[in-house]
């Protein structure tokens, strides 16, 4: 704790410039404690000084992202992420909020991946995942999702999911994916996904039926997480755990099935 106190006592404030050097650039301030706490990288860029063009204590990141390092920055100071609707762009059709894309989900967790914050990443993960099972996802913020991303991301195998899911349920068209030319990495993980496609005929991405030697916190919900131990008090992780749970305590194998069946047939006869 007295390690603690004397960094708070001699703590810095950093200057963070997010986009390019114009009129469009945004300027903030955090304290130097926060920024290291959070990714390694930052603790070596302002180790180096690197990233400041010569001008100390201040960190330029000219081609991010402004929406998502607001949100980022609003991680560093609260430990959660703000309201759905800061996440998702939504839109208003006929009386009724519907989600335009779930790019700026995207970019939140692309930034995360760009700069080594795992625990920022699944709390955008869980929050995407939560929302997708309620609209599913769109060509737009799958081409996001690719081009923001390197390959073997969690986010592109969510995504080429997403796409298997909304052609099954008849949301999208074969026709649609013609969107997607060009876009590279999509055709190998889709084309995969559309070879199983009997895995992901259930939303959300927890098994209907889960064996009672299910491991809770293992079904495919999870495997999309970074680190899931480190989001053990998300909201949406908690919800999912307990679904699990109930699920687990209520659900018979097959085989116990059977012999209960015989079991009750035996008594009748």
């Amino acid at each position: 704790m007295d390690a603690l106190l004397q960094s708070l006592e001699s703590d810095r404030t950093i200057k963070l410039i997010i986009g390019e050097p114009t009129e469009h650039a945004a300027t903030f301030y955090i304290s130097k404690t926060a920024l290291e706490q959070t990714s390694e990288f930052f603790c070596g860029a302002l180790r180096n000084q690197h990233l400041g063009d010569g001008e100390r204590d201040t960190l330029k990141f000219p081609e991010d992202n402004l929406t998502a390092w607001k949100v980022l920055l609003f991680w560093m100071m609260k430990h959660g992420l703000p309201r759905d609707a800061n996440l998702v762009t939504m839109v208003d059709t006929e009386g009724k909020c519907h989600p335009l894309d779930h790019v700026i989900s995207v970019r939140c967790w692309a930034l995360g991946d760009k700069y080594g914050i795992p625990t920022f990443q699944d709390f955008v993960m869980l929050e995407l995942l939560d929302h997708l099972e309620c609209y599913g996802s769109n060509l737009v913020t799958v081409r996001e999702a690719f081009q923001s991303t390197t390959p073997g991301s969690p986010l592109r195998e969510l995504m080429a999911e997403e796409v298997v899911l909304c052609l099954g349920s008849g949301s999208m068209e074969f026709e649609e994916l013609d969107a997607l030319d060009g876009v590279i990495g999509f055709t190998s993980i889709f084309g995969a996904k559309m070879s199983n496609g009997n895995e992901y005929g259930y939303m959300p991405r927890v098994p209907p039926r889960v064996p009672r030697n299910h491991e809770p916190g293992k079904s495919p919900f999870w495997k999309f997480l970074v680190r899931p131990d480190d989001v053990s008090r998300h909201w949406v992780r908690e919800r999912l755990l307990k679904m699990e749970e109930s699920q687990r305590n209520t659900w018979r194998h097959p085989s116990e099935q059977a012999a209960g069946k015989s079991d009750h047939d035996g008594k009748e006869a």
